[in-house]
């Protein structure tokens, strides 16, 4: 699994936020609160959607469809809702949805693009000695 440096550095920031919000010796303002649990929210979503990525991969099967069971059952409640056109991590989504087998109304430009990348993906594992499905 790959996780971007850019998302590594806003963990660690959202991270030295909740300290120093933490090292207040006075009442945090509940907008503060919010605005750390989102930034929270937003880096732990970024570090499992590649989590959840690398998994939807590694057990993509030939048949077109993500192989085990249990990725259903751990993954579908996280995969189900809509994604927003505005969400800059749409594209990111709208693949997770794709190998899983639950996305709609994708441009035919798009679904190339995913079969190429998990091409890709596939290959690297193989070359890595890893476990495709």
């Amino acid at each position: 699994m790959t996780v971007s440096l850019q998302a590594v550095l806003r963990l660690m920031s959202a991270q030295q936020v909740l300290h120093d919000l933490a090292d207040k010796n006075q009442p945090i303002a509940p907008a503060d609160l919010r605005g750390a649990r989102d930034d929270v929210d937003a880096c732990v979503s970024t570090v499992a959607g590649a989590f959840i990525t690398d998994l939807l991969e590694r057990n993509f099967g030939e048949d077109g469809s993500t192989t085990h069971p249990l990725l259903e059952y751990a993954f579908a409640e996280l995969l189900s809702p809509p994604v927003s056109d505005d969400d800059p991590d749409a594209e990111e989504k709208q693949y997770r949805r794709w190998l899983f087998g639950k996305a709609t109304d994708l441009d035919p430009t798009m679904i190339k693009r995913f079969h190429r990348r998990l091409r890709a993906k596939q290959i690297q594992i193989t070359r890595e000695g890893g476990k495709l499905a």
